[in-house]
């Protein structure tokens, strides 16, 4: 990992692996990719609900939401169809969000920041360019 993390020009903080409940290592991974670090289980307001979402990472700035998703909390159609109500609630008040994999942010840690990065200024240009 410290050589991908390298390639990418990425800087590691803090690295280990092991279980942890859900919820509370999704913002470590994504605090490396060079974007700003997120605001981990940050929550969001959205009209017609009592209660705001929780989300796994955002940055407030953007308006981006990124979510880990893994297996064990997401891998029916009744958790995927959960997922998108929630997606499009985001939309509904101006955010976007973005699914990764859990797994592939392990398995492919650079190509996902890469990937994150061009989210990120992609989202950037739409912020700036008053598109939201």
């Amino acid at each position: 990992m410290a050589d991908a993390a390298r390639r990418a020009g990425v800087i590691i903080v803090g690295g280990d692996t092991k279980v942890v409940e859900h919820g509370k290592a999704d913002g470590m991974y994504v605090t490396t990719a060079g974007i700003g670090r997120p605001l981990a289980n940050h929550q969001i307001a959205v009209p017609g609900r009592s209660r705001p979402l929780t989300v796994d990472c955002a940055w407030p700035e953007l308006r981006m939401v990124v979510e880990a998703d893994s297996q064990r909390f997401h891998g029916d159609w009744e958790r995927a169809a959960a997922d998108r109500e929630r997606d499009q609630l985001l939309s509904l008040v101006g955010w976007r969000c973005h699914r990764f994999v859990r797994d592939r942010l392990v398995m492919a840690p650079e190509e996902s920041a890469e990937r994150l990065r061009g989210l990120a200024a992609a989202r950037r240009t739409e912020v700036e360019g008053g598109y939201v």
